[in-house]
């Protein structure tokens, strides 16, 4: 009980004001307070949702509340600043990005999807090298599949200035930006692309020759010194929701649900995040990091922001709370 109130208020001596409540703390039955930031429709992070409709947290001693960020990585990086949030889940390529910008201050400390892109592109177009002279969508400047794309193009010769690249927002945008021919290609998350276009696959993730993390779990550094238990906590719980989703996959999609997506498309990406098709690292019982991945995002996102270059994994990731197995 000490260890448990000394955890809490080192906890509230970092939070800040956000949604939630300060981090830290204790609610009236003892648990501990941790406030986390996702991106809306983050159907890849179901085992975060499980996790709190199962109640893995509680049962972890957590108290975990979760805002929706619609701003992307500018707005969340802002959040993590001011310590409004305590946690994110989402992109690692663009936490890379602000870390050495030195936007914000923390590491990865899990992972839970692997190399969960593809490339889709319009009919007639067939291989990456056709991509040069044409309109890609990305999601937003500096974001995860801008990122991933250009690191794509490059080893097949292509640089950004032989493509036109158009901001187009969310998954759902870039999707009807395809289908309506305002854009050649796009990238999308191997659980997001629809029935109609599995056809038009041009990459896929395995094939891919650049190996990235694509969902990790990234903490506050303050929190990360001070409050190791209660992040190895959340980690756990991750994990143990991760084994109750592959165990419980027509259940799971209430708590898929959550992200706002629907029940038909929550069913697409856990059967396939579940299946063979998916990576040891996607939805492990760990939450492990996969380092030569970490290395492999390193050296996409330095093409984009000069200053990670020299940055090691041991600057971006503590495998302290994962490990590296899955």
């Amino acid at each position: 009980m000490a260890a448990a109130a000394a955890m809490a208020m080192a906890l509230a001596a970092c939070g800040g004001g956000g949604s939630g409540g300060s981090s830290g703390g204790t609610t009236t039955n003892g648990l501990i307070k941790i406030r986390v930031g996702s991106s809306p429709g983050n159907e890849d992070a179901t085992p975060f949702f499980a996790a709190q409709a199962q109640g893995f947290f509680k049962k972890n001693g957590l108290d975990v509340s979760e805002t929706d960020i619609a701003g992307g990585d500018t707005a969340t990086a802002a959040e993590l600043a001011s310590k409004s949030l305590d946690v994110v889940i989402g992109n690692a390529s663009e936490w890379i990005g602000d870390i050495a910008k030195k936007s914000i201050s923390g590491k990865i400390i899990g992972e839970y999807t692997d190399q969960n892109y593809v490339i889709v592109a319009r009919k007639g177009i067939t291989d990456v090298s056709q991509l040069k002279g044409k309109t890609i969508g990305i999601s937003s400047v500096g974001g995860g599949d801008q990122i991933y794309n250009l690191a794509v193009l490059s080893h097949s010769g292509i640089k950004s200035g032989d493509i036109k690249q158009l901001a187009l927002g969310g998954t759902a945008a870039r999707i009807g930006a395809l289908e309506s021919g305002r854009i050649d290609a796009t990238e999308l998350p191997t659980t997001t692309v629809p029935d109609e276009l599995e056809s038009r696959i041009i990459l896929t993730g395995a094939a891919s020759p650049v190996k990235l993390i694509s969902g990790a779990i990234f903490a506050r550094q303050d929190l990360i010194d001070s409050q190791g238990a209660a992040l190895k906590k959340f980690v756990t719980a991750m994990g143990q929701a991760a084994d109750w989703v592959r165990a419980n996959p027509k259940a799971a999609v209430a708590a898929c649900q959550k992200t706002g997506s629907t029940a038909a498309s929550c069913a697409k990406d856990i059967s396939i995040a579940t299946g063979p098709q998916s990576n040891a690292y996607t939805w492990s019982s760990t939450c492990a990091i996969n380092l030569p991945a970490v290395q492999g995002t390193l050296s996409a996102v330095a093409a984009l922001v000069p200053q990670v270059k020299g940055l090691t994994e041991k600057d971006v990731a503590d495998t302290s709370f994962a490990g590296t197995k899955p």
